[in-house]
């Protein structure tokens, strides 16, 4: 019986962390939004008429998650934003995919 809530608390400590670890991802990955995707993309409700027309939205993508995920993992190699040269590492991607799928549902 201790041995099973030993395990039940190490599971909630782990997924405690996990969810800690996230919400520091989403956290960099809107600061990472703000900074680089703000002047063409809405990224949330706080810039709703932000953005270019022709851009989809930060929510949007978030909804079409499969259509959109191998965009987002690819974007500084698409046009446009293989112009801007901007200094983006795996880790920045992977932040800004983690606060865009963090959307979902929030349209």
């Amino acid at each position: 019986m201790m041995r099973r809530h030993k395990l039940a608390i190490g599971l909630m400590a782990f997924a405690l962390g996990a969810s800690a670890a996230q919400a520091g991802e989403t956290e960099k990955g809107h600061a990472l939004a703000v900074k680089l995707c703000a002047l063409c993309h809405v990224i949330d409700n706080k810039n709703p008429f932000g953005g270019i027309g022709s851009t989809p939205s930060f929510p949007l993508m978030a909804k079409y998650a499969e259509m959109f995920r191998p965009r987002i993992r690819t974007f500084p190699e698409r046009r446009p934003h293989a112009q801007f040269q901007w200094d983006v590492i795996e880790a920045d991607i992977a932040a800004l995919e983690t606060y865009i799928m963090s959307l979902a549902g929030k349209q």
